[in-house]
């Protein structure tokens, strides 16, 4: 996907990014945004964006393809929260905890920024025929994909860890020196992060069939509680274990409930609630990253910049250095 021309032209707004791409103002002032497009074997196509939002403004996005319909595509946010709006009028709340498939068959797809944040985007498209596709259990799962005749199909998905470190390491990818094998690797890195979100997909599908039990009221309660004390004590180091003794309850139950009611494992939820905040201290509070590690319970630097990295698929220094106060002044 490529950003429509807004007519603005302030290169006061340009930040500082990771890669090398088509660096633009956001409409009306918001912000600047960069994107960058790299095309893969097979019709394969990886979009890097990031964007670095002021105040509130939309985009919309146009398909460099002619053969919109023919494509299975995915999205993945490694920072920040956006709307998508469809041209056949579905809305989509996008965030860094899920991850999308979907096939669409119409342009003009806008995305809703809104304001005061850094976002990163990763999107991944890839012709429904191609050969990455072409084995029966895969043809077999992504079949609901396969019968959507011009009608938006849209699935929204749990991120999980392993997708998203392979989302990560992808987008990092976008910003490391050329060498005789980047084609190769920058290949096999999007067939993993593909194959994995894949697995996602079919792992959230086999859920949705399996019954759990719906927590009791007082489980609702023991989840509140322990939400609110992971919040409150991101600098100790919260181990699962310890945590369902403390609330009285067993280790897989406690598990359970974070699945049940946060779509995520309860370990991943203590890592985004961490790295998290300690993004917000980097970003708005202006705290030195040492302080701003152990301000999470991280007390080696070198431990939560390579955390840091796996999660927002940067480094705590850019985060720093690229942050919304500066790229607006």
């Amino acid at each position: 996907m490529k950003q429509s021309s807004t007519g603005i032209d302030n290169t006061n707004l340009y930040a500082q990014w990771d890669f090398t791409g088509q660096e633009f103002p956001l409409p009306e002032g918001a912000g600047s945004g960069c994107i960058m497009r790299t095309s893969l074997a097979h019709g394969a196509t990886i979009y890097y964006s990031e964007y670095r939002v002021i105040k509130d403004c939309t985009l919309e996005i146009q398909s460099s393809q002619d053969d919109l319909g023919d494509l299975l595509c995915t999205l993945v946010l490694l920072s920040g929260k956006l709307t998508l709006a469809m041209p056949s009028g579905y809305i989509q709340e996008q965030d860094a905890d899920h991850s999308l498939i979907f096939r669409v068959f119409e342009e003009g797809t806008r995305f809703h920024l809104p304001g005061n944040q850094v976002i990163r985007h990763l999107g991944v498209s890839i012709p429904l025929e191609s050969p990455w596709l072409i084995e029966d259990d895969i043809r077999a799962l992504i079949t609901p994909f396969l019968k959507a005749k011009e009608r938006d199909l849209i699935t929204q998905l749990p991120l999980g860890k392993t997708t998203r470190q392979w989302a990560a390491d992808l987008f990092l990818h976008a910003s490391e020196a050329p060498y005789p094998t980047v084609a190769l690797h920058r290949e096999g890195l999007a067939k993993c992060y593909l194959s994995s979100l894949l697995r996602d997909y079919d792992a959230s599908r086999n859920q949705a069939s399996t019954s759990i039990d719906e927590p009791s009221e007082w489980e609702l309660k023991t989840y509140a509680a322990a939400c609110e004390y992971i919040r409150k004590n991101l600098g100790k180091s919260l181990n699962t274990r310890a945590m369902a003794n403390k609330f009285g309850i067993s280790r897989t139950r406690f598990n359970e409930l974070f699945v049940i009611l946060q779509g995520h494992s309860a370990s991943s939820y203590i890592r985004h609630q961490k790295l998290t905040e300690a993004k917000r201290l980097i970003e708005y509070e202006g705290a030195p990253i040492k302080v701003a590690a152990h301000a999470v319970g991280y007390h080696h630097v070198s431990n939560f910049t390579r955390a840091y990295r796996q999660y927002f698929g940067g480094t705590p220094s850019t985060s720093r250095h690229g942050n919304i106060s500066e790229s607006s002044s």
